[in-house]
């Protein structure tokens, strides 16, 4: 579902207030799990769509939820240490 919002966001350039609703609020964001931050950032970059509020959104929730990403299955913050 969020793809499909990245997508349609993209190519419809008068519903851009639909995006700027959603995800440039933190409030918004902090209910995405890592997979959703994942799916969306992606398909913002694979569309070509730029949304500097977005992404900045997109990117502080990414770092607010480090410790929940995972790498190949694992924490990568064990792997750090």
């Amino acid at each position: 579902m969020l793809i499909v919002l990245v997508i349609f966001c993209s190519y419809v350039s008068a519903d851009l207030r639909i995006c700027e609703m959603y995800l440039t609020k933190p409030e918004v964001l902090k209910e995405f799990n890592p997979q959703d931050l994942t799916n969306t950032t992606w398909g913002f970059c694979k569309v070509g769509f730029i949304h500097k509020a977005a992404m900045d959104t997109l990117a502080r929730e990414c770092y607010n939820q480090r410790q929940k990403f995972l790498f190949g299955g694992f924490s990568f913050y064990p792997l750090v240490n």
